[in-house]
């Protein structure tokens, strides 16, 4: 258990020790991306380095991707491999390449998936440490060891968002393209192409906000639907028994609460200004299906699922909310807050080994 504390510990010595260094070379400043490496080599060590039973799905995967492994790229083109998604079973079959010891493919995912995150918070730049701690703190980085192909995904989709910003909109399609042949969730994804190019005023994103939330909690059926028609293979989403031991409990009201006040922060304190209103728009929709979704989980997982790929916004969302707060005092305390809170989210899930991550173990496997 003591290693999940170690993580965002070190990162913090890290930052400290480096803030009031400068690290050059060529007449380029390295300091951040030096601090972003040193940061993320623990993240990558549990990741690349943990037992089979670290993880819900860990074992499903080690498993399988022994079974993959002895499929030719062709095969996989023609006839997938169970539930899985193209990109994620070319990027088992290209790690086999080296080896087909399961030991690869976490060695593989995690290098990809902290790169990801790690390169979000370094474009995002706006208040670095709260970013990387609310990656840290708030379910982002202890999830990820349970759901690889949606973390690889979720990243993906992530520097997406910061292409989005720009209005590259066919970067953003083909990135999320990408990210769908891992998970197929990451597809609704393209709901913030529209979103960005109409959403023009703040009336128009509470109105947004609200209709959104309602579909949410009224279309079940609708949605339902669309999944046996399109998508037969996520039926076990809706299954009764799918989500029967969870409930809307402290942890997921302490996530809608995070996500809700950010939205609320981001836009009180922001003008819908050309520079600023694709961020507005995009953290804001986003964080309103995370949380619409968290509050439908008892009934069915699927918005669960794609609530998930939402929440990780809070990694860009939450610096750029409280960098809003205008008053000094009032930003340090409301950082202040945040952070704690989210450090007492983070040891509840820690001690509680809620995503059955403790006793943290070393790979047990063969080599």
């Amino acid at each position: 258990m003591f290693i999940y504390l170690f993580t965002p510990i070190m990162a913090f010595l890290f930052y400290e020790m480096l803030k009031s260094v400068r690290i050059k070379m060529n007449n380029k400043d390295y300091t951040t991306k030096v601090f972003l490496v040193l940061a993320f080599i623990i993240p990558f060590i549990i990741f690349a380095f943990r037992d089979s039973s670290i993880g819900v799905d860990t074992q499903i995967y080690c498993r399988d991707f022994q079974y993959i492994a002895n499929y030719s790229f062709l095969d996989l083109l023609k006839n997938g491999y169970g539930e899985y998604e193209l990109g994620f079973l070319i990027f088992c079959r290209l790690l086999a390449l080296i080896s087909k010891n399961p030991i690869v493919l976490l060695i593989g995912s995690s290098l990809l998936i902290n790169m990801l995150f790690a390169r979000v918070i370094y474009k995002q730049k706006t208040l670095m440490l709260v970013s990387m701690f609310t990656y840290f703190f708030l379910g982002n980085y202890l999830y990820n060891l349970n759901i690889m192909r949606q973390a690889i995904a979720t990243g993906i989709v992530l520097n997406a968002i910061l292409v989005l910003i720009e209005k590259k909109y066919v970067k953003y399609m083909i990135l999320v393209g990408i990210a769908t042949t891992f998970h197929t969730f990451a597809i609704v994804s393209l709901i913030f192409i529209p979103a960005v190019i109409f959403i023009k005023t703040k009336k128009q994103l509470v109105l947004s906000c609200v209709v959104l939330g309602a579909l949410i909690l009224t279309t079940l059926e609708v949605v339902h639907v669309l999944v046996l028609r399109y998508f037969s293979h996520f039926d076990y989403y809706f299954r009764n028994n799918f989500h029967a031991d969870q409930h809307f409990g402290a942890t997921s009201f302490a996530y809608v609460a995070v996500e809700i006040f950010t939205v609320f922060l981001i836009i009180k304190n922001y003008e819908m200004e050309e520079e600023n209103r694709a961020k507005i728009v995009v953290y804001s929709i986003g964080l309103v299906f995370a949380a619409f979704g968290l509050i439908m989980m008892p009934r069915f997982g699927i918005y669960e699922r794609i609530a998930k790929f939402f929440q990780t916004f809070l990694i860009v969302a939450i610096p750029y909310a409280l960098n809003s707060i205008r008053l000094v005092k009032n930003k340090q305390i409301i950082t202040t807050s945040v952070v704690a809170f989210s450090l007492l989210y983070y040891v509840y899930i820690v001690v509680t080994n809620a995503y059955l991550i403790v006793p943290f173990q070393f790979w047990q496997g063969t080599w």
